[in-house]
């Protein structure tokens, strides 16, 4: 499969995920669930910083070379850098589309949907997000081997790739699972910050009076 044929198979399988959760208030005369249409705008943004960070990259290299400015060189390595960090921490927002196959967006569902289809849509969401995460990391990958030429990449560098790949999807775990549990931690953070201070005594009493 070409680098092509990979990008029109994410984005085909992104808008076939996008589409199953529009029309399902046309179909089943239900509310929109758009914290799911937020979900997958943010999935798409880690795809939008890595080609931006290439392409200023390749820019500032093409200015650094036409005007012989050595110092560009080192502004772009600096930019490139903080751009990679920038990716990588949002990066788990790719991923976190898999956490959708709990199908709890039935919950606000005045009108019951039926479930083949919310399995189907939710089957979707989840491999949108899978490769969503991988065409990240293919993408990098392709990066790396543009700025290294393939023909002098040794096994060493092979296995560099490799282990780079296992390391940045493990990172992806960790955000995920930290961002799955992170509604529920503030809200536990918040209602014991509100138990301990005086206003949540005096809300109380005041309530016992009427």
């Amino acid at each position: 499969m070409g680098f092509l044929s990979l990008f029109l198979s994410v984005l085909l399988l992104n808008l076939f995920a996008y589409i199953t959760i529009r029309i399902r208030p046309f179909i089943y005369k239900t509310n929109l669930y758009k914290p799911m249409i937020w979900n997958i705008k943010l999935s798409i943004i880690p795809f939008v910083i890595l080609v931006g960070n290439t392409i200023l990259a390749i820019i500032l290299s093409y200015i650094g070379t036409y005007f012989e400015l050595s110092f560009m060189y080192v502004i772009r390595t600096i930019i490139f850098i903080l751009g990679l960090v920038v990716w990588l921490l949002a990066l788990p927002n790719s991923g976190y589309l898999v956490t959708e196959l709990n199908l709890s967006h039935r919950e606000a569902d005045k009108v019951e949907v039926p479930i083949w289809y919310d399995i189907i849509s939710m089957l979707a969401f989840a491999l949108s997000g899978v490769v969503n995460t991988l065409a990240n990391i293919v993408i990098l990958q392709v990066v790396f081997l543009i700025v290294y030429d393939p023909a002098s990449l040794t096994q060493e560098n092979q296995v560099f790739l490799l282990l780079t790949a296992l390391a940045i999807i493990c990172l992806v775990s960790v955000g995920i699972y930290l961002g799955r549990g992170r509604q529920a931690t503030w809200e536990t953070k918040l209602l014991f910050i509100w138990r301990k201070s005086r206003y949540s005594s005096i809300f109380l009493a005041v309530s016992h009076i009427w």
